[in-house]
């Protein structure tokens, strides 16, 4: 997968960090051990690769073409990937964000609807702006999640009290949501943060730090982005309501 190539990048440059901050010198057999799979797999590959009967020269050559070519390939569906936008800070909605702040809201209308078409609703307005949204089952807290990018995204929750002669009184609440792999590399990258400048070593500290931050930033967009996603496809399907 292209991703184990960024595995062995990140691993390569903290190898490369190790001069300035030892105890990094932890990453050089992780390295190792990864390059050596990358390798093995390759050359395992090639050898169950049907080659033509050909003399012993092209023989190695088409062994030694074909080795070359695993070994680029994810490098080449990585640029791939990066060319046409699909990096892992990209954030899968158009809409501004407006911070990941909690947000809710309360409304008053006499026309009466079931929450489940109003949760219908919501999601086809989501859909006509392209934004990627998909439901709760039984057992999940929220009825619709936004998903704002790898990182991070959004919750709608939705409650509906009926009031008789057609009145409803219809509650929401979008709450931010983080991805638990997000969360856990901005504490190792905080933790290595602190850790470098604790021991002397501004130069991984300065790295680490710059990491943290600009990781930090794109969880902050992406929660904002479908936090605002939800925000507006909620507010366009009651026009002539009053809210509170």
């Amino acid at each position: 997968m292209p991703e184990w190539q960024l595995v062995i990048l990140a691993l390569a440059v903290c190898s490369l960090l190790a001069v300035s901050w030892p105890p990094l010198l932890i990453a050089l057999p992780i390295l190792a051990v990864f390059v050596a799979l990358t390798l093995i797999r390759s050359l395992f590959q090639v050898w169950n690769a049907p080659l033509p009967v050909v003399d012993g020269r092209s023989r190695l050559l088409l062994r030694m073409t074909t080795a070359w070519l695993h070994l680029v390939q994810p490098f080449a569906r990585l640029a791939g990937r990066l060319g046409r936008g699909l990096t892992f800070w990209r954030c899968r909605t158009r809409h501004p964000c407006t911070g990941p702040l909690a947000r809710q809201s309360a409304l008053w209308t006499t026309e009466s609807h079931s929450p489940e078409d109003r949760i219908a609703g919501i999601v086809e307005q989501l859909r006509r702006e392209r934004v990627v949204v998909r439901s709760g089952d039984e057992f999940s807290r929220w009825d619709l999640e936004v998903q704002g990018g790898m990182f991070g995204g959004a919750r709608l929750l939705l409650a509906v009290e009926d009031h008789g002669a057609g009145a409803q009184y219809v509650r929401t609440s979008i709450r931010p949501c983080l991805r638990c792999g997000a969360g856990i590399l901005v504490g190792v990258l905080s933790v290595l943060t602190l850790l470098a400048a604790v021991d002397g070593a501004p130069v991984a500290s300065v790295f680490f730090g710059s990491l943290t931050i600009l990781l930090a930033a794109c969880v902050w967009r992406q929660m904002g982005a479908a936090a605002t996603a939800l925000v507006n496809a909620t507010h366009k399907l009651r026009p002539h309501e009053s809210a509170q």
